[in-house]
């Protein structure tokens, strides 16, 4: 059935715009060299990250320059088919602002430019921009399963006028589904109805916002596979870098994704370079370098290592660091496995729902 606050989906037209669809897993790292990939069909896909070009902060992106830095990207990366564009601040905020934003037209403009560009260098290559389209979780106190019709249809409106020029040139869509609320702190809310409900609504709602775009536009539709995380991403409300749960991982990103009509998932991780920090036998150089260190041990220490304290850990100790790869390599798997089993059961649903299942 519809989500409350959403008639836009129903089983019926979901399985006649999805049919028997193909699953797209992608990765964007093995956490370390031991990493056996699970038999789902993940395919790596690679990142050129706003590094490339230093001023990207102004809003203005260097095209010529991140272009060439992206052959040798590619070089790098011969066998892959799948390429992601991650250019976030300020465009972050001026996308999530919309074209009343000053510095609007240009960063639109900017990115525009860039993939189009390395589209047509890179054609065998699917591209797409990291985190687009974005929507706000929270919108005057309310979540995304108790707001209204008309106030779900303008936030979608508002959405889809900022980022539609960007979509447009999608080879494949990347919403940002990172679970940034653990449920055993109580968070997002503390009635465990709502706060599953509100979890759902809003990665449901960054789904179809993209799909009712495709309609709209009466564009064919291309791949939806979000990014997703097995591990917390927020310190605030979650136990930073703390592998998920696997209940909480299927049902907070996975189901919510792929039964509002997402193709698959893209999982990202992080840990290999957590993983480095943790066992480094100095103090990084950078502030956020050294909040990540000290997160990541932290997290370490209690959830892989039985509790042991900071001080009591070799962090240089070649045991440790197989327990922490062994650790991640295993949160890996597991998403990757459950995304397949999620997939494979919606599936049938929707062959249930479409006639298919009857005898």
């Amino acid at each position: 059935g519809t989500q409350q606050g959403g008639s836009t989906t129903t089983p019926a037209t979901t399985a006649a715009l999805q049919g028997s669809a193909p699953l797209h897993i992608l990765y964007n790292e093995k956490p370390s060299d031991n990493f056996t990939v699970p038999d789902v069909g993940a395919q790596m896909y690679f990142g050129v990250y706003q590094s490339t070009d230093p001023n990207a902060h102004t809003g203005q992106i260097d095209v010529p320059r991140v272009v060439q830095a992206t052959r040798s990207i590619v070089a790098a990366n011969p066998n892959m088919e799948w390429g992601m564009l991650d250019f976030e601040h300020p465009y972050n905020e001026v996308l999530l602002a919309g074209p009343s934003d000053p510095l609007y037209a240009n960063a639109v403009a900017s990115k525009v430019a860039l993939i189009k560009a390395v589209k047509e260098e890179f054609p065998n290559i699917k591209w797409t921009y990291y985190g687009v389209p974005r929507l706000p979780y929270w919108v005057d106190g309310q979540t995304w399963s108790t707001m209204s019709e008309t106030k779900r249809r303008e936030l979608f409106d508002h959405a889809q006028d900022s980022y539609g020029p960007i979509m447009r040139e999608l080879d494949w869509v990347q919403p940002t589904v990172y679970d940034k609320y653990e449920r055993n702190m109580g968070f997002p809310l503390s009635n465990l109805v709502a706060r599953d409900a509100a979890e759902r609504a809003y990665r449901v709602a960054l789904v179809e916002v993209t799909r009712d775009w495709y309609t709209r536009s009466e564009l064919q539709a291309k791949p939806i596979l979000p990014a997703v995380s097995p591990w917390f991403l927020d310190a605030s409300k979650a136990t930073m870098f703390r592998a998920i749960p696997s209940e909480e991982m299927e049902s907070d990103q996975l189901r919510a994704v792929i039964e509002a009509g997402a193709q698959g998932v893209s999982v990202w991780s992080g840990m290999r370079h957590k993983i480095m920090l943790a066992t480094i036998n100095f103090m990084p150089n950078s502030a956020f370098g050294q909040l990540s260190q000290s997160q990541a041990r932290s997290t370490f220490s209690s959830d892989v290592l039985g509790g042991a304290s900071l001080t009591s850990v070799n962090w240089q100790d070649p045991a440790v660091k197989d327990a922490l790869e062994r650790a991640c390599n295993e949160a890996m798997a597991t998403m990757m496995g459950l995304a397949k089993k999620v997939h494979a059961r919606h599936q049938e649903a929707l062959a249930s729902a479409s006639g298919g299942g009857e005898s």
